[in-house]
């Protein structure tokens, strides 16, 4: 029988989770609460639906590197508040003042159903202020090893989870109406002399960004990218096939972006001295892709639905060429948990190149990525 000592322990512990339970779920509460009521300037782009899925993303990997079950409740949170503060621009950190909102509701409710502690506030405050930006830990000699402290794997786990939200079928949507309708329309890039007609171009110019300055394959770790690969694959046959249709090489967005400033000269240099060479790629683009990428981007970024939710958007899509039809369906897909990767291939892989405390650890790791991304939404 159990000693009084660990009884008392294990019933500490079982406390402790549920506490941090309530006080996620209240969380998402109070966020999806703040979005019904449009209390908060957030774009469809970064509506409940998203942060739903990345609330419920990071918890899962925070479990699948080794952490608790209390580190994974607080990941959750982070995914809750992560957005709350959200203009349609990229020329101010909204993640930052994210954090300090999360700080102020906290403060408020030290004793109510938000009443984390002091160390559990400064990890998910840190988490959402810092999920912009790649974590330090991606450009270190450690990039590649799993295990990691509760403040790493927080943030590390949250930005893996935002990323997941901006890659694949459904940032296709996503970016149109964002960038292409919303920021345009409403934020930084109408100031910056773009006009709707612009759509394409700045979603072309935007992706080259995306794909080569902030969002660099390369940058996640080996153990995420069988989950991200088939998702880069596919954003870069969208992002190919616009550029055909522009006439546009990568060597033409990378004076643009900077030009416009949309993205700093240093950045795209060091990008542009290691960018493999594209234009075989665009050029083999063919006539139904090029037209499919600009029907896409037509309609998320009309003005009749960029403002929508996104969901409503995908269902009342109704696509004339083949490869828009197969790119809805991606879309749809990922918003009925069908998205999956051919993970027991991957594992044996992993297993075959890995130490075996790692490649176990590892296979956890898909198993609960495979799970996550096969929820319905």
């Amino acid at each position: 029988m159990a000693s009084k000592e660990a009884l008392a322990a294990a019933f500490k512990r079982y406390d402790e989770r549920r506490r941090l339970r309530e006080r996620a779920a209240a969380m998402g509460a109070f966020v999806n609460l703040r979005f019904k009521k449009g209390m908060d300037e957030i774009s469809p782009a970064h509506n409940w639906g998203h942060v739903q899925r990345v609330a419920t993303y990071a918890p899962e990997i925070v479990k699948a590197l080794g952490g608790t079950e209390g580190e994974a409740e607080v990941a959750r949170t982070a995914g809750y508040m992560h957005d709350l503060v959200r203009k349609p621009t990229e020329t101010e950190s909204h993640g930052q003042a994210g954090a300090r909102k999360t700080r102020e509701v906290f403060a408020k409710n030290a004793l109510g159903p938000f009443g984390f502690t002091e160390a559990e506030t400064e990890i998910i405050s840190h988490a959402i202020a810092k999920h912009e930006e790649v974590p330090s830990r991606l450009k270190g000699p450690n990039k590649d090893v799993p295990k990691m402290d509760s403040v790493d794997r927080v943030r590390l786990a949250l930005w893996l989870a935002d990323k997941l939200e901006a890659n694949g079928y459904y940032i296709l949507a996503r970016r149109a109406g964002f960038v292409g309708g919303e920021r345009i329309r409403e934020g930084d890039l109408g100031k910056k002399g773009f006009k709707p007609q612009d759509a394409p171009l700045v979603v072309a110019l935007e992706s080259y960004i995306r794909l080569h300055v902030k969002n660099d394959q390369d940058t996640y770790p080996k153990y995420f990218r069988p989950v991200v690969d088939e998702m880069f694959d596919v954003q870069r046959d969208f992002y190919y096939s616009l550029l055909k249709g522009l006439n546009l090489t990568e060597e033409d967005v990378a004076r643009l972006v900077v030009e416009k400033g949309m993205a700093k000269q240093a950045d795209v240099e060091k990008t542009e001295a290691k960018r493999k060479d594209s234009r075989a790629l665009i050029a083999s683009r063919d006539e139904d892709a090029v037209k499919s990428a600009f029907e896409v981007i037509g309609h998320f970024s009309s003005e009749k639905w960029y403002r929508r939710d996104l969901k409503e958007s995908i269902d009342s899509f109704r696509p004339r060429y083949a490869k828009a039809r197969d790119w809805k369906k991606g879309m749809e897909g990922y918003l009925q948990g069908r998205l999956r990767s051919d993970i027991h291939r991957k594992m044996e892989f992993v297993e075959a190149e890995s130490p075996p405390v790692t490649a176990r650890r590892e296979r956890d790791f898909y198993a609960n990525i495979n799970r996550m991304l096969s929820m319905r939404w």
